[in-house]
């Protein structure tokens, strides 16, 4: 094996460090890497979806991440406001529900939904707007910073149709939405 280095320095603009090498030829030639062959995208589904969190970081993280993915997103910060906003005929693909709400907590709003979406109540404004069918299902999901089986457990008795863990992730977030059943 032969070559030369070569270093050339000079105070106040740097060094320059230069490497010549003669090497022996290869009797294998190199083979092209098979690259895996790329998935098609996913066909993107663009969501109305409603986000009911007492904290604003949560909050405000989750509208960041589903506003980059596309999504149409709608906030609130109590059980309180979320019940207005569906008596007076707001709906959403989906709402994801924090369990630790102040007032009424997220299994307590959840229970409800479900008692007013089973006596088929309908208001004026809902009835005018035409987003209110008779007997829709709103897709819930349970977010709470509490993993134990118990949690979901009692989350999927009081009504949600889906659990989510806090700290929030990109991918199972996505996991989460992919199960939403298309809007009629």
């Amino acid at each position: 094996m032969g070559g030369q280095v070569v270093v050339r320095s000079r105070l106040g603009a740097g060094t320059l460090v230069a490497v010549d090498l003669i090497l022996p030829a290869s009797e294998t030639r190199p083979t092209a890497a098979v690259a895996p062959i790329p998935q098609p995208p996913k066909a993107f589904r663009p969501m109305r979806l409603l986000v009911v969190d007492d904290d604003p970081t949560s909050r405000k993280f989750l509208q960041i991440l589903l506003g980059r993915a596309g999504h149409q997103v709608t906030m609130l910060e109590n059980a309180e406001a979320m019940l207005s906003e569906w008596v007076l005929g707001a709906r959403f693909d989906a709402v994801l529900l924090d369990l630790q709400l102040p007032q009424m907590s997220g299994l307590e709003l959840a229970v409800r939904l479900r008692e007013l979406e089973a006596s088929a109540v309908s208001t004026a404004a809902s009835a005018r707007s035409g987003t209110a069918p008779v007997g829709a299902h709103t897709h819930l999901v349970a977010l709470t910073a509490s993993a134990l089986e118990e949690d979901r457990r009692q989350a999927l008795q009081s009504g949600f149709d889906q659990f989510l863990p806090k700290p929030v992730r990109a991918a199972e977030l996505q996991r989460v939405l992919d199960r939403v059943p298309m809007a009629k």
